[in-house]
């Protein structure tokens, strides 16, 4: 491996970068249409596991809305609270903070277990 060479060989990112950087070369493959009864057999293939698709959804939506929150959670504790010098908003945004955290750790373990 040569200085600023990724493990595979490139200058760093996928191992698969080469592989799939085939696709973009070829035209043809933007031509390529879809059978008429391919996303009927995808839903009828997911049917079974509605439930979990759901949970799993509405989870990856909480852990975005959490991941929008916290950087604005950190403003207002620094901007309100350590600048304006006021300890009780520090405490409370904190205390928010984390159970955004918690919150988000959960959705990881509840999907990925």
């Amino acid at each position: 491996m040569g200085m600023g060479r990724g493990p595979m060989g490139g200058m760093g990112g996928s191992p698969y970068g080469n592989t799939l950087r085939s696709f973009r070369r070829d035209s043809s493959v933007t031509r390529k249409t879809i059978k008429a009864g391919t996303a009927k057999r995808m839903l009828k293939t997911a049917a079974p596991y509605y439930k979990i698709l759901v949970i799993f959804l509405v989870l990856i939506l909480v852990d975005a809305v959490v991941g929008v929150a916290n950087p604005l959670i950190f403003r207002e504790i620094i901007n309100v609270g350590i600048i304006g010098k006021k300890k009780n908003v520090v405490i409370d945004y904190a205390f928010l903070g984390l159970t955004a955290k918690l919150s988000g750790c959960y959705s990881f373990t509840a999907t990925s277990g």
